[in-house]
């Protein structure tokens, strides 16, 4: 199905992209396998709603016992239940560190494919009580506002929005070094750590035991050049 989209590519003037890291990985990728012209790359960053954003995390909503009623160290995960998204290697990490902290939990937030193998994968590793999956949020910025960190474990992105709003929302991150997820962070943002379960302990350890110097994510400035991008491109 991809090579049947990536074909049509040559019939357009530009092949934008939604973050330069995905761009030059398209480029090398694409452009001598379909015969395209490197300069017809370009991209242009996810925008963001931000005000949505805001309100959402401050609407006055009941969440789950589960969720309020924790006081140790809440994990949060958002997306599509997916082999992309790989919560199942997140769970895995996350038992491991479940071993060596008492007081931590993960949330999942989302639907799909896998959630009978995830819950599955839950039980078998005896973790009923420490691990939830809160199934799709209308709205999930209010739990994202009450979490501790976010963390994402994707083997793809192009440029991840959960990303943007948990950085809107002053959440320290952790997420999977690969492209999409390096365009967000920057080595800056939040901690990127090695896309497999040993680097998403390691992530998770490190939180628990010294916290995340955040750098402040400035989501308005970072709008502003979105959208001029954008507009230079079009226009």
């Amino acid at each position: 199905y991809l090579e049947g989209v990536f074909r049509f590519y040559s019939y357009y003037d530009t092949i934008a992209a939604v973050s330069k890291g995905t761009m030059e990985n398209n480029r090398e990728n694409l452009a001598l396998l379909f015969d395209l012209p490197a300069d017809k790359f370009t991209y242009i960053n996810n925008s963001i709603n931000i005000e949505q954003i805001l309100t959402g995390a401050n609407e006055n909503i009941e969440l789950e016992n589960c969720f309020t009623q924790f006081d140790g160290v809440k994990f949060i995960n958002m997306g599509r239940m997916s082999h992309e998204k790989d919560q199942n290697k997140l769970i895995q990490a996350f038992a491991i560190v479940k071993k060596k902290y008492s007081s931590v939990r993960l949330y999942i937030l989302g639907d799909g494919d896998l959630r009978v193998d995830l819950e599955r994968k839950i039980e078998n590793l005896g973790l009923t009580e420490d691990v939830y999956l809160l199934g799709q949020k209308e709205n999930p910025f209010a739990y994202l506002k009450h979490a501790d960190v976010f963390v994402l474990s994707s083997n793809h992105e192009g440029q991840p929005m959960v990303l943007l709003e948990a950085l809107t929302l002053g959440l320290p991150v952790i997420a999977t070094d690969i492209v999409g997820n390096r365009s967000v962070l920057e080595d800056k943002y939040g901690k990127l750590v090695e896309n497999s379960e040993k680097g998403l302990v390691e992530g998770m350890v490190s939180f628990v035991e010294e916290g995340s110097p955040l750098i402040k994510f400035d989501a308005s400035e970072y709008q502003k050049e979105a959208l001029n991008k954008f507009y230079s491109i079009i226009y």
